[in-house]
């Protein structure tokens, strides 16, 4: 086989490894800037076992203030190497390093104070995460918040096995810290303890196995008099659950939400994005990137936010998958209770059957929330929603008050069967500032349904997700949606081929719309994005090369971003290259395939040359 470069990424790591052993720090660096994958393979862990030794000789080049960011991540046999890095932070007097990332579980409170010495006064954002939950002399909350008087931002996983963190808190308070994630590991939890260290804190995230029933209880309460800043609440009681990162933004005047979740768009305003994962797999990725996994994106532009209270939460996030769970009665409704009177409560996103079942339904039901304008809402299963006419309870517009939550601009419902026709009906009845909508796994949905909800939102509607959702999406709704719905800036479908739809479907969708852009005179006018994903289970299925090119380059006049992708066993593809000698392009963007285009030309016109 012909040596090719390109291939080296791709080699084992251990291949890898002996590879860079032969390059100084400065050649890695240099390599690491050759594209993506290089980058990834030279700041891999095996190739920087000895990142450390390695950067010995050019010690007396590092200026201490120059360093700002601390990134340590070791396996099960690399103690030896972190003390090192300890060692080395130390001699260098780093004092100026602001972020600091550690996922090891080699680290002790002694390592951290020696850190904290170095560079605790600088330090603003800590995620320590990976610890060993069964050593005694790991790093308590305690040691952290005394350490950094500074801090702003920490992500703790762990467990607090030992109840001496709490005696060491004891009357301390931390004047700094407004972002807090504990993703905590025991049996039981009592927030108090925290909730009186932290006075300043905005955003709180808890992913706990359980709340002790005692502080449930007065859980509301805590809030409001240790942490009356609080704007945001985000708990996870699920077993076995993990938040692999959350990145919570700061609403600066200047700061614009860029979210990950593309199915609801990111405008200016305060960004909520918590990434989750169910597996125990560590990830490489830092506190400031996500996963492909988006659990919840919640964003609030600026521009339709009401003023801002002083006091109140304006973001609640609540997942409790336990049924018969008191939490939801002791914590969520409460909270919701309280923001119905001052009417600050900005979004609401409940998933689980402890917070998505008829109960709370009907206590939603009850109360006029005008502030809220996003609500989220996913079941685990068909069955936590069982009477419709909760769901619709919701939406009834026909009360003296008025609907529960008539100032809506965006909706998702996930994996819930409640949602029929004549909760479709009602929503649009209701909520007539309603611009984004979200359906994933929503069966109950018709096809006419669906078609009288997009019509009577025609002139509002800006994006539209529609995922595994039966007949809501088929044919006809994609005629609808061409024609109709001129204003749509997003569109976002993924289908089963031949279930309801099929790639040629979705091909007449782009050519009805192109007609119908060219008689109103908008023929340049191109869709902001549109993302396309269809499952197959066939190598039969699957379109020729031929079609696949015609529909990209379809997609691509439709649309300013856009991503087709598919999934197919992996056997079928192999039968697609093996019988038919097409490759099958999995996942492709605008920007690979405007890139490509871009290159074929160029050799085009060589060749004509």
């Amino acid at each position: 086989m012909p040596y090719n470069v390109k291939t080296i990424p791709t080699l084992p790591s251990e291949i890898q490894h002996c590879i860079l052993q032969y390059l100084s720090l400065r050649q890695r660096w240099q390599v690491a800037g050759v594209c993506k994958s290089w980058r990834l393979m030279v700041f891999s862990l095996e190739s920087n076992r000895f990142i450390v030794p390695d950067m010995l000789p050019y010690k007396y080049f590092i200026r201490r203030g120059v360093v700002k960011q601390l990134f340590l991540r070791h396996g099960g046999e690399d103690e030896a190497n972190l003390k090192s890095a300890i060692h080395f932070i130390q001699k260098q007097e780093l004092y100026a390093i602001t972020r600091a990332y550690i996922n090891t579980r080699w680290f002790t409170a002694e390592d951290f104070i020696k850190l904290a010495n170095v560079c605790g006064q600088a330090l603003t954002e800590i995620t320590l995460v990976g610890l060993d939950q069964e050593d005694l002399t790991t790093v308590w909350p305690d040691i952290i918040l005394k350490s950094c008087p500074n801090l702003t931002k920490l992500h703790f996983k762990g467990s607090l096995l030992d109840p001496g963190w709490v005696t060491g808190l004891t009357g301390f308070q931390h004047q700094a810290l407004t972002d807090l994630l504990c993703q905590l590991d025991d049996i039981d939890f009592n927030p108090r303890a925290f909730l009186q260290t932290v006075p300043k804190l905005r955003r709180l995230c808890l992913c706990v196995e359980n709340l002790t029933s005692t502080d449930s209880q007065v859980f509301p309460e805590l809030i409001r008099t240790y942490c009356p800043d609080l704007k945001t609440f985000v708990l996870r009681q699920r077993p076995g659950y993990e938040i692999d990162s959350m990145d919570i933004s700061i609403n600066n005047e200047n700061e614009e939400g860029d979210a990950n979740d593309d199915r609801f768009p990111a405008v200016a305003g305060e960004k909520i994005l918590i990434s989750s994962n169910n597996n125990n797999n560590d990830h490489d990725n830092d506190t400031t990137k996500t996963p492909e996994t988006i659990s919840s994106t919640l964003i609030v532009s600026k521009q339709q936010q009401p003023q801002k209270p002083t006091k109140g939460l304006q973001h609640i996030v609540f997942h409790d998958n336990e049924f018969h769970s008191d939490v939801s009665s002791n914590i969520l409704i409460p909270l919701i209770l309280e923001a119905s009177n001052n009417h600050q409560l900005v979004s609401l996103d409940l998933a689980g059957s402890g917070s998505v079942n008829d109960d709370v339904l009907a206590r939603l039901s009850e109360v006029t929330l005008p502030s809220v304008q996003y609500l989220a809402l996913k079941g685990t299963s068909p069955w936590d929603v069982a009477n419709v006419d909760g769901l619709r309870s919701i939406f009834d517009y026909h009360r003296p008050s008025g609907a529960s939550l008539p100032n809506l601009t965006h909706i998702a419902f996930r994996h819930l069967d409640a949602v029929v026709d004549m909760v479709l009906d009602d929503m649009a009845s209701s909520c007539p500032h309603l611009q984004h909508v979200l359906f994933d796994n929503c069966q109950g949905i018709t096809t006419t349904g669906m078609i009288q909800f997009l019509t009577r939102l025609a002139r509002h509607l800006r994006t539209i997700t529609i995922e595994q959702s039966g007949f809501a999406l088929t044919p006809r709704v994609l005629h609808v949606i061409a024609t109709t719905l001129v204003y749509l800036e997003q569109l976002t479908i993924e289908a089963f081929q031949y279930d309801f739809l099929a790639l040629a479907d979705v091909e007449k969708f782009l050519d009805a719309r192109r007609r119908q852009l060219v008689e109103q005179n908008k023929k340049n006018h191109k869709m902001e994005k549109l993302y396309i994903h269809f499952v197959f289970d066939s190598s039969l299925d699957y379109p020729s090369k031929h079609d696949v090119d015609r529909f990209l380059q379809k997609l691509d006049s439709s649309a300013k971003e856009w991503q087709y992708s598919i999934a197919m066993p992996d056997e079928e593809i192999q039968l697609v290259r093996d019988c038919r000698g097409d490759e099958v392009d999995q996942k492709i963007t605008h920007v690979e395939y405007r890139r490509n285009e871009r290159a074929k030309r160029i050799h085009s016109k060589s060749c004509k040359e």
